[in-house]
């Protein structure tokens, strides 16, 4: 029985094999010719808004103080966004209802009841409502907003770059040159007050403030 291939008429699509005497550049842009051809490079989709400001975010280390409790920038961005993505969410424009859903909605709730049981019902509601925004905003965020292979592949992608831009002032730091983003950000608004190693000891700010 003959092929269909090789009947005539028939076009069967091929992809050439990339030639061992081409130079390493031919080689290397034919064999990568279906990297460019991705999920993300095909869909031409570029990060979603609210995943770029909540990544941007977690590089600010700008703190507020609202009474005894304590926000900062990512914690904000996460607060407003969450009842968007609820909305988002339960009313079926991120798919439908799924266990985990149900099930990162249930940890909160748990979480909430032990809280308060053990710490009492103000310090218990505060830390539960940290660890609410905390834990169910970002997977809410993530539920919404990334929804394929592009959107992951592009907020890896922007990840990467972050870790990039940070690494120069990581090795500043290390090599013991201070943390010179963290003065550069205090100059404007309080940042994080993180514990400051000198000469082998570890000297420990005490914050008035409860941190929950």
């Amino acid at each position: 029985m003959s092929s269909v291939a090789g009947q005539p008429g028939y076009w069967s699509p091929k992809v050439k094999s990339p030639d061992r005497r081409a130079g390493f550049g031919e080689r290397f842009e034919s064999t990568n010719q279906f990297a460019r051809s991705g999920p993300a490079a095909l869909s031409g989709k570029r990060t979603s808004w609210p995943v770029w400001v909540f990544l941007i975010s977690l590089e600010i280390p700008w703190v507020f103080y609202i009474g005894p409790l304590r926000l900062s920038i990512y914690r904000l961005v996460l607060l407003a966004l969450i009842v968007p993505c609820a909305v988002r969410l339960f009313s079926g424009k991120a798919g439908r209802i799924r266990l985990a859903d149900i099930s990162i909605l249930m940890l909160a709730v748990w979480s909430l009841i032990g809280l308060i049981a053990n710490h009492g019902l103000v310090a218990g509601a505060q830390s539960a409502g940290v660890l609410f925004i905390e834990t169910v905003g970002p997977y809410m965020l993530a539920r919404c907003w990334i929804r394929d292979a592009a959107d992951l592949h592009n907020a890896v992608r922007l990840l990467f770059w972050i870790i990039v831009i940070l690494m120069p002032f990581a090795v500043v730091e290390c090599l013991g040159g201070g943390n010179i983003l963290l003065k550069v950000f205090s100059v404007v608004l309080p940042v994080n007050d993180y514990p400051v190693v000198q000469a082998g000891r570890m000297n420990n700010h005490c914050v008035k403030r409860r941190d929950f």
